[in-house]
C-alpha cells in the first residue's frame, strides 16, 4: 500500500467514525419520537374504545372552576399569555416652518406641519404570565392580572409552533391570542391541546387517524446506518 493509499484509508476511517456517531444520535432521537407517538396512539385508541376514565384519572381542579362532567387533560405552569397589541404611531413627512420676531420677545411661527399620522404596527406581545389548564371542554388561563378561556367548540383554528406557542383564533373574537409554554415541553403540550379538542368536538377517531399517519411518515424517515468500510 502506498503513502497516498494509507492517507485515503485513514481519512475514510475518520469519516466513517463520524458518520456512525451521527447515525447513533439521529437514531436515538428518532426512537424517542417513535415511542412518544406510540404512547399517544395507545391513549387515544383507548378513548375511542370508550375507556376515557382509564386515561384521565386525575380529577383535580388546580384552582379552576370545572363543570360536573369536565376533567383536566393537562395543567401547565409557567405559561405566558400573548395578545396582539398596537405599537405607538408616528408623524411622518412634516416640516418645522419658520419663526420670526413680532415685538419684544414675542415670536410668530408660520408654515409648520406635523405631517401624516401613521399608526404603529400590531405585534404579538406577552401581556401576562400564569398557568393554563386544558380540559375536555376548553382552555383556561389564569395569570397575575388577566384570566381568559377558549371553548374548543367555538374555535376557528389552533396553530402550534415548534418554539412552544399555540395561537388560538375564535369565531367570536377579532384577534387571535396565544399561550406560550416553551420549546422543551412543546410536543407533549401540543398533543394535549389536540387531545382536548378531539374530546370536546367528538373527533377522537379523526385525531387517531392523524397520529397514525404521522407515525407512518416518521417510520419512513428512520435513519439508515452508514455502510461498512
Amino acid at each position: 500500500m502506498g503513502l497516498f493509499d494509507g492517507i485515503k484509508r485513514r481519512r475514510a476511517e475518520r469519516d466513517h467514525e463520524v458518520a456512525v456517531l451521527q447515525h447513533a444520535e439521529a437514531l436515538e432521537e428518532w426512537t424517542e419520537v417513535d415511542a412518544r407517538l406510540s404512547s399517544w396512539i395507545e391513549s387515544v385508541q383507548a378513548c375511542v374504545d370508550g375507556r376515557i376514565d382509564e386515561q384521565f384519572v386525575d380529577r383535580a381542579d388546580y384552582g379552576f372552576m370545572l363543570d360536573e362532567d369536565e376533567f383536566p387533560v393537562a395543567f401547565i405552569s409557567g405559561c405566558a399569555l400573548l395578545q396582539v397589541v398596537k405599537t405607538p404611531g408616528t408623524y411622518q413627512g412634516g416640516y418645522g416652518g419658520v419663526s420670526f420676531p413680532v415685538f419684544g420677545r414675542v415670536r410668530a411661527h408660520v408654515g409648520g406641519q406635523r405631517g401624516t399620522f401613521v399608526p404603529g404596527p400590531e405585534v404579538q406581545k406577552v401581556t401576562d404570565s400564569g398557568v393554563t389548564m386544558i380540559t375536555n371542554k376548553r382552555v383556561m388561563f389564569r395569570g397575575d392580572v388577566r384570566t381568559d378561556q377558549w371553548v374548543f367548540k367555538k374555535m376557528m383554528s389552533m396553530q402550534h409552533s415548534t418554539d412552544g406557542i399555540t395561537t388560538i383564533s375564535m369565531a367570536s373574537r377579532g384577534k387571535p391570542e396565544a399561550i406560550g409554554y416553551g420549546e422543551d415541553v412543546a410536543p407533549e403540550v401540543q398533543y394535549r391541546f389536540e387531545f382536548g379538542a378531539a374530546l370536546a368536538r367528538g373527533s377522537l377517531q379523526r385525531y387517531l387517524d392523524e397520529l397514525r399517519a404521522e407515525q407512518a411518515h416518521h417510520t419512513e424517515e428512520k435513519p439508515v446506518a452508514p455502510a461498512p468500510l
